[in-house]
């Protein structure tokens, strides 16, 4: 018990078939070890022993006789057998070996188990079989033709008693009329069946001519037709050259074709990519034209605001210049002015580094008196335009 105990434990962690074999054979030492006790290995009675040792012998005979191996078994024998006892050997107790000194029982032939070659008797069930399948589709066979011959020879036989009956009255007709007729009767009726046989000869002497040129038209027909078919292997050889020629052109053009058709996509190929080329040039021109143009507008605009700037420089520097003269004439006329005061009042200093004088005072002491200072002068001023001049 503490064996198996041990066992049951370990057959978990047991993996390798090497494992279970061992694990196997522990078990069957331990099993042989004990006393007969179990129901397998019951010694039985003497009946149950006669009746299992008389199916053995059924058994094997069946068996030789299903494989045609006849054997002349006498009587006594048989009742010898059947009369023999079993004999039932009760196993001693062994030493048990423990369980680290079974290793070594790994294989079973060294236990002495025979084990039953299951392909062999495998294989022996399904020769049976098929040995029976093949009787069985051969009584088959036989009982249908049995049946059939059956039905044949119960048919014939009715026949033949019809055949016979017919026969008989036939005969016992013939008999009658054979009395019936005299001598004058048969000499007429062998005439008769000699015109008759005369006639039949004369219509297979005809047939047999009508059979004959039958047969002389059919052979000339089949010359004509051998010739037919000469001329005709004839043509249709030439007709095979010319196949074979015109399959070589074809192929040759299909090459060509094919060739073509590779030209033709390259040309294609080509075609789309000068295209394409193409397009991106034109798309380059627009670009290249819409630059010009705006480079164009750029340079109007540029000439324009040139031009704007050189009639402004021209026009600054005409008010520059009219400044100028006008400075100029506005000096000569301030000089004219002192010229002329210094000639109407001699008396009076002018101070002033800068343009300032006399006229400059007074005035601006009477700024309203201005018109009335000047009025009064009129050969003064006319002197005056006339040195400015």
């Amino acid at each position: 018990m503490d064996i198996q105990k041990d066992l049951r434990r370990r057959r978990p962690q047991m993996e390798s078939y090497d494992q279970k074999l061992e694990q196997r054979a522990a078990k069957h030492e331990f099993l042989s070890d004990r006393n007969n006790v179990t129901t397998c290995r019951s010694p039985g009675h003497k009946l149950e022993a006669v009746w299992k040792s008389e199916m053995q012998h059924k058994r094997q005979m069946e068996f030789h006789r299903r494989r045609q191996f006849v054997q002349a078994a006498t009587p006594q024998a048989d009742e010898k057998e059947s009369n023999k006892e079993t004999k039932v050997t009760m196993r001693t107790n062994r030493q048990r070996v423990p369980l680290i000194h079974r290793q070594s029982l790994i294989s079973a032939e060294e236990l002495g188990i025979t084990w039953p070659d299951v392909h062999s008797i495998r294989k022996e069930a399904l020769c049976r079989e098929d040995s029976l399948k093949q009787k069985l589709s051969l009584l088959q066979h036989t009982t249908s033709t049995i049946l059939l011959s059956q039905d044949n020879v119960w048919k014939i036989c009715c026949k033949e008693d019809k055949m016979k009956g017919k026969t008989g009255a036939l005969e016992s007709q013939l008999k009658i009329c054979g009395q019936r007729l005299s001598r004058d009767g048969t000499k007429m009726l062998l005439l008769q069946s000699e015109q008759q046989r005369q006639e039949v000869e004369e219509m297979a002497v005809a047939a047999l001519q009508r059979v004959t040129d039958q047969t002389n038209k059919a052979q000339d027909r089949a010359h004509s037709l051998e010739m037919a078919l000469q001329t005709a292997q004839v043509q249709s050889s030439q007709w095979r050259e010319r196949y074979e020629e015109e399959r070589i052109k074809c192929t040759q053009m299909r090459k060509s074709l094919v060739q073509n058709i590779d030209n033709i996509n390259l040309l294609q190929s080509q075609l789309e990519g000068v295209i394409g080329q193409e397009a991106t040039l034109k798309s380059q021109l627009l670009q290249h034209q819409h630059t010009e143009a705006e480079l164009h507008l750029n340079i109007s605009l540029l000439e324009h605001n040139l031009h704007t700037c050189r009639t402004q420089d021209t026009w600054r520097q005409q008010q520059e210049d009219t400044k100028k003269q006008q400075e100029i004439v506005k000096g000569r006329q301030q000089d004219s002015i002192e010229t002329l005061l210094s000639l109407v009042y001699p008396a009076v200093s002018i101070p002033g580094s800068h343009g300032g004088s006399h006229f400059d005072v007074v005035i601006g002491r009477y700024p309203h008196k201005k018109e009335t200072a000047v009025r009064p002068l009129p050969s003064t001023t006319r002197t005056h335009r006339k040195v400015s001049l």
